[in-house]
């Protein structure tokens, strides 16, 4: 689990726009916001601050981060 904006520091931007995958060879899985988790997030989803990307990659890729 890592907080959005630790990652990206990019409040705003959806998981398109980031192209997690290609730029960062994770994942992302789930997005936890309060108590609500979304399985399979829609890339299109404007991200804030206050969600929690859940990532699977490599152990290496994971350690990047």
């Amino acid at each position: 689990l890592f907080p959005y904006t630790t990652l990206f520091r990019s409040s705003g931007k959806t998981l398109k726009e980031l192209d997690v995958r290609r730029n960062y060879e994770v994942n992302v899985v789930g997005i936890k916001s309060g108590a609500h988790v979304e399985v399979n997030p829609d890339p299109l989803e404007v991200l804030r601050k206050d969600m929690v990307l859940i990532l699977v990659g490599s152990n290496t890729a994971l350690e990047a981060l």
